[in-house]
C-alpha cells in the first residue's frame, strides 16, 4: 500500500523512495511537461522534485494524501521555474537537444510547439495516457475526476493535436514542394 511505502520513504528508507519514484515518476514528468512544455526543461524539474520530496517527506502528516501532496510540489516547483524564466528572460545553456541528430531535435522541437497549442489540462491527461501509460482510472484518480471526464479531455487533446501537426505539416509541405495544391494532393492521399 501507498501509505506504508511513504511512512518507509519518510525514514529515509531508499529502497521505498525508490519504489515510490518508479510509481509515481510519470506522473510527476507529465505535471512537469503539461506546465513548461519543454521535454528538457521537464525532466529536469522531475528530478527536481524527486529531490525535494525526498527532503520534505519528513513533514507530510498524512500519508494517505501522498499523491495529492506530490502534485502541489511538482505544479510549485514548476511555477517556480517559469518565473524564473520570465525573470531571467536569458537564453537557457545549450542542452541535450543540441547534442541530438539534427532530426530528433527537430522532432522535439515540433511535439513541443504542438503541445503548447493544447490547454494544460489536455496536455497532463495525454502525456499521463501515452507518456506514462496511465490507464484512464489510474488518471481520474490522479487528477481527482471521473474516467468519462478524462476521456472527454484526452479525445479533445488528441483532435487538437491532430490539428496543429496537420497544419505542421501542410506549411512544410508547401515550403518544400512550393505549392498549395501539390501539398493538399499529398496529404489526402
Amino acid at each position: 500500500m501507498i501509505s506504508d511505502l511513504v511512512r518507509k520513504a519518510q525514514r529515509h528508507d531508499l529502497e521505498a523512495f525508490t519504489e515510490l519514484f518508479q510509481q509515481h515518476r510519470g506522473l510527476v514528468f507529465s505535471i512537469c511537461l503539461s506546465m513548461v512544455v519543454e521535454i528538457d526543461a521537464a525532466e529536469d524539474l522531475t528530478e527536481e522534485t524527486f529531490v525535494a520530496a525526498f527532503e520534505r517527506l519528513p513533514t507530510l502528516r498524512d500519508p494517505t494524501r501522498f499523491v495529492a501532496w506530490f502534485r502541489r510540489l511538482a505544479g510549485n516547483n514548476c511555477r517556480m521555474w517559469l518565473r524564473r524564466q520570465r525573470e531571467t528572460a536569458v537564453e537557457a545553456l545549450p542542452d541535450r537537444a543540441d547534442r541530438e541528430s539534427t532530426g530528433t531535435a527537430d522532432n522535439r522541437l515540433l511535439l513541443e510547439e504542438a503541445l503548447r497549442t493544447l490547454p494544460e489540462q489536455g496536455r497532463l491527461v495525454l502525456t499521463l495516457r501515452f507518456g506514462a501509460g496511465r490507464s484512464y482510472r489510474e488518471i481520474a484518480d490522479m487528477l481527482e475526476v471521473t474516467e468519462d471526464r478524462v476521456r472527454s479531455r484526452l479525445h479533445e487533446a488528441r483532435q487538437q493535436l491532430k490539428r496543429e501537426l496537420l497544419k505542421t505539416v501542410r506549411e512544410l509541405l508547401q515550403q518544400q514542394l512550393g505549392s498549395e495544391e501539390l501539398a493538399q494532393q499529398v496529404l489526402s492521399r
